[in-house]
């Protein structure tokens, strides 16, 4: 096997793992993929597309990591809800809206 096969078999396999997560559902609600095309990425039809869907979904994840432990580092005295501390912080920071 090529490495092309050997990325589309990987892909499969963690299709297979995120089949009943609710991955697919985070596409669609976002509007980011059809249904059909979510199935697709669950099954690797289209290499590059199945793997940039998946180097989102990460970065994302990531992103959501630091945002919450910069939340509960921020906020560990004070009672502040999370929609407050976003709305504080995107006035302070313009960067931070992004």
């Amino acid at each position: 096997m090529g490495g092309l096969h050997i990325e589309m078999a990987i892909q499969n396999m963690i299709g297979k793992w995120l089949a009943s997560s609710g991955w697919t559902d985070i596409f669609l609600k976002a509007g980011v993929a059809t249904a059909g095309r979510c199935e697709s990425l669950l099954k690797s039809s289209h290499v590059k597309r199945t793997r940039y869907a998946h180097e989102v979904s990460l970065s994302v994840s990531a992103l959501y990591i630091l945002w919450n432990e910069a939340y509960l580092a921020d906020v560990n005295d004070t009672m502040e809800s999370l929609e407050a501390w976003v709305s504080r912080r995107c006035t302070d920071s313009a960067q931070f809206l992004y």
